[in-house]
């Protein structure tokens, strides 16, 4: 084995220093025969080179390789690697187990190889061992930067750039612990699974929103003012709602007054808010005792491990794919348990110093020992050197910073080489992540939930004004609730707003660790400046929300940088870790106190309506609508209005209509009557309106109006048409209602009838507010005769139907209910006019239909025509002429 892997490398140096152009001189045979490709099989001759290298087990790396080697005319490929052969496949291939896929050497088309184990045969241009270098994205990255650079490679802590590509200067040997990679390579080859990266949407905050200014109510002046014009809910009652217009002129009375004048005038609203609530302390990141477990960090927040020789380091980058076994096979960074330690007192230990205990199967004490070495040891040795190991030495705060002092001296803890070491003086720390922290356990459980939240705040965020309008009463409460709450509890109804002179970014949580922040290796991508500006809103977001988008960001960026494969993953883990810390930090007390400062910077309580913000004295405020109807607040805080009057938009008016500083009523004020400054003469005013009382007896006027019809447009005087709810009847369709044609009957109402259904047809005539006096008797009397056969006009009517008049006054009749009116009916046999008996009758006060105007009443008098067939298809027609109501008496 070790003469063929000298063999090898031997032959790998050789090929880096000829053309792969000029190697088929070599072989004529193989210049002229055609190449082979993606042959399956078993070849009788043996392969002259042999790698295990899964990376190479790829078809195209293993071309690549067989392209930059001077020897290689063939090559094969299977499960288990790559084969090199110095013949072309024109020599057989026979079937058999664990077959193989050959390829001549003119089927690779490429020369790069990625991830590919082995030495260097040049001199790297560039080597670095800073931190994230050593990931596969640090290193690409640098080699990208500098324009010299062809190939790159990882191993023993370092990233190094070469000057040529890796088919001109790797010597390829799986032993070794370096990877190389062409420039050209997109990533490193893996089956490794993804990483799993929260892809929750980041709420959009603004960067400010416009600050708020009080504005100081003016001055106390008396209200003077105009109500507008009395708009009227009916037409006005007659005689001012008395019986007669002699009751309304003894009766009628209006009211008015000088407004009266306001005397508590109370003081002006606060302009300087509500102070924010002072907070309780909320826990720190850490504690003592077994219960308070958590990961130690480095300064590159990688997590400490136990090492070789009973030492503690950072634990190291994997230079191959972690097995399923690995804890670093995890694709959740989060889910990747690390070991853990925990802080407790032994007795008599000094006040502030601790044993730091390893909670492993066996438990173990971080000690150091005379050298400065931080090692492991089975036993507490208390404060002092006992063997040459001194354990109670550690000291925390709250923010998890673990530190060390032994003897009266303070030390500098430090990772390097892979391990940790203390050196007297220096501020040098580590960091404790707690396990169990709510914090990290709410990071940690489902980050569906925390998706969620994200994804439900952008939409609060989108829904933001009408959220404003719709649903303040809802989030009024959360503004003085919760673990910390923007103003405080008492009055309710207290809303955070821009306060002027506002300072931005007094809560950056990375900007408040300046010692870690500064040198630390991970941007998050701006999640610092987000999270600031979150704290800085007054009325979006809270301290939880704050911090759960922080933390959503943080892991993305972690993961978008650094979630590549597994030669990314202690960066990955790396950058988690702070940014897991960061959002401890921001969610206990030290970032709830930035909250708070943050908060004090920006924003000032006062009540949802800025300029209601009152107090009863030195910080005992309450709220109210100064602008409403609150009589003790009117306009101002405690300003209170005299009686005879009220708050109205805060201002003290009448409680009725004002003209001026008068109040009044201007539906019935004769000097403002409907609206101000309308003076009536006479002083009457009654709904609004201005009215002439008109004493006195009714005027016995003729009651009917062109009753002979001698007006040929008798439809001004009279109104015709057909009953309602009558199937079969339609007005100038088979009913028409019009004057007479017929010279010998011009002077008459001539309803005509035709097609009749069995039910009949109804029509009438109707004359509008007939003129009557109380306390007379009257008679109604008219003329008629019914139309059958005869000829009237230029029309023959032929009809049989049975024909009746009803007269009503007031109310409408039916066809058939005739009730006490007057009726009369015709048939065939009536067709000459005839005098009908009067019909006798009076009105009086409440009759229906009837209206007094001054001492006079006013009635319709309606007449219903009804004609019934005697056959099918039957019709009827009259004239009725001659219609006339006259006095005949007192009652």
């Amino acid at each position: 084995m070790r003469f063929f892997y000298t063999l090898s490398l031997a032959a790998a140096t050789l090929l880096h220093r000829a053309s792969a152009e000029d190697t088929t001189a070599l072989n004529p045979e193989a210049r002229a025969a055609a190449p082979r490709c993606a042959v399956a099989g078993n070849r009788i001759v043996p392969p002259y080179w042999v790698t295990r290298q899964s990376s190479l087990s790829d078809a195209a790396q293993c071309g690549a390789v067989c392209k930059s080697s001077l020897l290689c005319q063939s090559y094969s490929v299977n499960k288990d690697g790559c084969s090199l052969y110095l013949l072309p496949l024109y020599d057989s291939i026979r079937q058999g187990s664990n077959p193989s896929t050959f390829y001549d050497r003119a089927c690779a088309t490429k020369t790069d190889l990625c991830n590919v184990n082995g030495l260097s045969t040049t001199r790297p241009i560039v080597d670095s061992a800073v931190f994230l270098d050593n990931s596969w994205s640090g290193c690409n990255r640098l080699c990208k930067k500098n324009s010299a650079c062809k190939s790159f490679s990882l191993g023993s802590g370092t990233c190094r750039l070469y000057g040529r590509p890796s088919y001109q200067n790797v010597a390829i040997d799986q032993r070794s612990n370096l990877a190389f990679w062409d420039i050209t390579c997109a990533l490193a080859i893996s089956t490794y699974p993804a990483f799993v990266t929260p892809t929750s949407p980041v709420p959009v905050i603004k960067q400010t929103e416009a600050a708020v200014t009080p504005t100081v109510p003016p001055a106390y002046t008396p209200l003077v003012t105009d109500s507008p014009p009395f708009v009227a809910t009916g037409p006005a009652p007659a005689h001012g709602g008395f019986a007669n217009d002699d009751d309304f002129t003894d009766s009628y009375t209006y009211t008015e007054y000088e407004l009266p004048t306001v005397t508590v005038l109370g003081s002006n609203p606060i302009t300087t808010g509500i102070p924010q609530p002072a907070f309780s302390p909320a826990p720190c990141m850490m504690s003592t005792g077994p219960q308070a477990q958590f990961s130690l960090l480095d300064a590159n927040f990688v997590p400490l491990v136990s090492k070789t020789s009973n030492q503690i380091g950072p634990i190291a980058q994997p230079t191959v794919q972690p097995a399923a076994s690995d804890p670093l096979s995890k694709t959740d960074p989060q889910a990747i348990a690390f070991p853990a330690f925990y802080l407790q007192a032994p007795a008599g230990a000094p006040a502030g110093t601790y044993d730091l205990v390893y909670a492993g199967k066996t438990t173990q004490y971080l000690a150091m020992n005379q050298k400065g070495n931080i090692v492991l040891t089975g036993t507490s040795t208390g404060p002092n050197y006992v063997n040459g190991l001194a354990t109670t030495i550690f000291t925390f705060n709250c923010n998890g910073k673990i530190g060390i002092t032994q003897g009266g001296t303070t030390y500098s803890w430090a990772s390097g080489s892979g391990l940790t070491t203390a050196t007297a003086g220096g501020t040098a720390h580590m960091l404790a992540l707690p396990v169990n922290h709510p914090v990290v356990a709410k990071a940690k459980r489902d980050k569906t939930r925390l998706l969620a939240r994200a994804k439900s705040l952008q939409e609060k965020l989108e829904r933001r004004e009408q959220v404003l309008q719709h649903d303040l009463d809802k989030r009024l409460n959360s503004y003085q609730t919760g673990n910390a709450p923007k103003c405080p509890r008492a009055p309710d109804n207290l809303v955070p707003y821009v306060r002027a002179n506002y300072k931005l970014n007094q809560g950056n949580v990375c900007d408040n660790l300046p010692d870690w922040w500064q040198l630390s290796p991970f941007s998050f991508d701006g999640s610092c400046a987000v999270q600031s500006l979150c704290f800085d809103q007054c009325q979006s977001f809270g301290w939880d929300s704050c911090t759960g988008i922080f933390t959503v960001m943080a892991m993305t960026s972690c993961v978008s940088n650094f979630g590549g494969s597994w030669w990314d993953i202690i960066p990955l883990v790396a950058c988690t870790a702070q940014a897991t810390y960061f959002s401890v930090y921001a969610g206990t007390n030290p970032g709830r106190e930035l909250f708070n400062t943050a908060q004090k910077s920006m924003c000032v309580c006062y009540c949802s309506n800025i300029g209601d913000t009152c107090a009863y004295s030195e910080n005992n405020f309450y709220c109210v609508n100064l602008k409403g109807t609150d009589n003790n607040n009117c306009g101002n805080c405690g300003r209170q209005c005299p009686p005879n009057t009220t708050c109205k938009g805060g201002d003290c008016g009448c409680p009725g209509d004002q003209c001026g500083k008068t109040c009044l009523n201007l539906a019935n004020n004769p000097n403002n009557c409907g609206k101000c400054g309308n003076v009536c003469n006479p002083k009457y005013c009654v709904n609004g309106q201005c009215y002439v009382p008109q004493p006195g007896t009714c005027a016995p006027d003729p009651p009917i109006r062109n009753g002979d019809f001698t007006n040929a447009n008798f439809y001004q005087d009279w109104e015709t048409g057909v009953l309602p709810n009558q199937p079969g009847c339609t007005a100038g369709g088979n009913v028409i209602i019009g004057r007479s044609v017929d010279a010998g009957d011009s002077k008459n109402f001539f309803p005509q009838m035709s097609s009749l259904p069995s039910s009949g047809c109804a029509a009438s005539i109707i004359q509008r507010q007939v003129k009557l006096c109380p306390g007379f008797n009257y008679q109604l009397k008219f003329n008629a005769r019914y139309i059958a056969g005869k000829t009237v006009g230029a029309g023959t009517f032929t009809g049989t139907a049975k024909c009746s008049i009803t007269w009503a006054l007031g109310t409408a009749v039916t066809a058939t209910n005739f009730g006490n009116f007057q009726h009369n009916s015709w048939d065939v046999s009536d067709a000459r006019y005839k005098d009908y008996p009067p019909w006798t009758f009076n009105v009086k006060k409440g009759d229906p239909g009837l209206t007094k105007k001054s001492e006079n009443f006013f009635v319709d008098l309606i007449g219903v025509v009804y004609c019934t067939p005697q056959k099918a298809d039957d019709g009827g027609a009259i004239i009725v002429g001659g219609i006339d109501i006259e006095q005949i008496g007192t009652v």
